[in-house]
Parts: structure tokens; C-alpha cells; sequence
């Protein structure tokens, strides 16, 4: 009988290590705190895992990191939304969270994204 391999079990053996990190926008212009909160969600880019595609999916490569951030974005129209790489992009064009307006809700939905597409790839996401 053939043996069969599956990503999924093979993942166990590639940990990626997913850090979520407090950010603030210096060129916020608005008063309360809150407005200026982002999140920055980083991580070490495995080795066999295709750069490229990273920077296809709206996240930034800085060194041997991958990086991005969940930030309260206004468009020139005054739609104001939460946006989420990997989200799929809108009628319009944007990536945004379209659950809510909340930046947990965009921060839930771009994890549960990124944990999506590491596995789809066969490593494994931990959350630091």
C-alpha cells in the first residue's frame, strides 16, 4: 500500500512564529489615542517560502521579516475603513475588513487570514 503525505501533518515540523504588535501613526492628526492605534503583525519569512507572493498579498519585506499592519485608512471619497491584507479586494478595489469597523474584528479577520495561507503552505502559525 502506498504511503501518503499530507501538508497538513507535515506542517507540524515548520513552526512560523506570528508576533502582534502595538503601533501608532505619528501623522495621525486627530486627537484621542485610540485614533492613532494600529497593529503591526510580523514574521521570520520561512525558508521555502516565496517572497513574491508575500509582497502579491499587500505585506512588506524587511530583511529576511515579513510585516504589515491593520491601520484606520480614510480614501479621498471619506470611506473610512480597517484595512486587511489578504482580505479580497472589493468592487472598488480595496482590501478592507467587511465585517465591522473595529480594529478587532480587522485584526481577528487578517489573523485568521494569515493563519490560512501558512498552512495552505505547509508550516504552521504560533502566536508569540
Amino acid at each position: 500500500m502506498p504511503m501518503e503525505f499530507s501538508l497538513q501533518n507535515d506542517a507540524k515540523s515548520i513552526p512560523v512564529k506570528i508576533y502582534v504588535r502595538l503601533a501608532s501613526d505619528p501623522r495621525s492628526k486627530r486627537d484621542d489615542d485610540d485614533a492613532a492605534e494600529m497593529r503591526r503583525i510580523s514574521f521570520r519569512i520561512p525558508d521555502g517560502m516565496d517572497a513574491l507572493e508575500l509582497l502579491d498579498h499587500g505585506l512588506a519585506i524587511d530583511g529576511n521579516q515579513a510585516t504589515f499592519t491593520i491601520a484606520l485608512t480614510t480614501y479621498g471619497d471619506g470611506e473610512t475603513v480597517y484595512e486587511v491584507p489578504f482580505a479580497p479586494p472589493t468592487g472598488d478595489g480595496r482590501s478592507k475588513d467587511l465585517d465591522g469597523a473595529t480594529l478587532t474584528s480587522a485584526l481577528a479577520n487578517a489573523q485568521k487570514a494569515l493563519v490560512a495561507f501558512l498552512r495552505d503552505r505547509g508550516f504552521e502559525p504560533q502566536f508569540a
